[in-house]
């Protein structure tokens, strides 16, 4: 049987653990305009509070409470909706990739 070079083993470890690293943190691809995978396209300006419960981080209360300030207040762009609480920068970056109406632009 042919002798392996101590250093192989400590490669096809490392390899090993590269690998397995590999699958807890895969890599993100940049944001496109279309709509993210997992996240329904939609108008947030016309969909019911049901709707907006689709995406990611939306619950029912704050679906409700977007829907009477879009409204009530008349909210018409993406920009204005930081007014509404609970929605912050990371809510807004899920409402501008599930977006398809572009209002105030």
């Amino acid at each position: 049987m042919n002798q392996l070079r101590p250093g192989w083993w400590l490669m096809v470890g490392l390899l090993g653990i590269v690998a397995w690293l590999a699958q807890l943190h895969p890599a993100r691809s940049a944001p496109s305009s279309y709509p993210a995978a997992g996240v329904p396209a939609l108008d947030p300006f016309t969909a019911a509070p049901a709707e907006l419960c689709l995406l990611p981080g939306f619950g029912p209360r704050l679906a409700r409470r977007m829907h009477q300030a879009i409204h009530q207040r008349g909210l018409t762009s993406l920009e204005q909706l930081p007014a509404v609480r609970g929605i912050g920068p990371a809510r807004l970056a899920v409402l501008r990739s599930a977006c398809t109406t572009w209002r105030g632009r």
